[in-house]
C-alpha cells in the first residue's frame, strides 16, 4: 500500500514540475484568470474564450481582446496580468460595436466580438 502511495505522489510531482518548469504561458494563464475574476467578479461566462478563440488558451489564438492585452503587456514578455491590466481596457471599445469592454464584460457578451452585444446595447 505504501508503494503506491509514494508512486502516486512522485508522479504528481513531477507532472507538477514539468508544469512549472516547461509551461510558463500555462502558469500565466492561470494567473490572468484568477486577476480577471478578481476584477469582474460578476462578470457571467467566465473562460479561456474571453481571451482566446477556443475553449483551451494558447498564446497562438489569441482574439481581439487577448491580442491587445498582450500588446499591453509586451508580446513575448509572459507577464501576468493584474487588476490594473483589466481595468486599463475597460473603457475602450475593442471589437467596435459601440460598447465599452466593461459593459460587455458585465453583461457575459464577447468584448472582442462586434456581433457580440448586451441586449439593451443591440436593440
Amino acid at each position: 500500500m505504501r508503494g503506491k502511495w509514494q508512486h502516486g505522489v512522485i508522479g504528481g510531482l513531477a507532472v507538477y514540475g514539468l508544469m512549472v518548469l516547461g509551461a510558463g504561458t500555462a502558469g500565466a494563464t492561470l494567473q490572468n484568470s484568477t486577476a480577471y475574476k478578481k476584477t469582474y467578479p460578476e462578470a457571467k461566462g467566465v473562460s479561456c474564450k474571453v481571451c482566446h478563440l477556443e475553449a483551451i488558451g494558447k498564446s497562438a489564438n489569441l482574439n481581439t481582446y487577448g491580442k491587445a492585452l498582450q500588446a499591453f503587456t509586451g508580446a513575448g514578455q509572459g507577464k501576468a496580468m493584474t487588476v490594473e491590466d483589466f481595468k486599463a481596457f475597460e473603457t475602450d471599445d475593442l471589437d467596435k460595436d459601440g460598447v465599452l469592454n466593461q459593459q460587455e464584460i458585465n453583461a457575459g457578451t464577447d468584448p472582442s466580438d462586434p456581433k457580440s452585444v448586451p441586449p439593451a446595447a443591440g436593440s
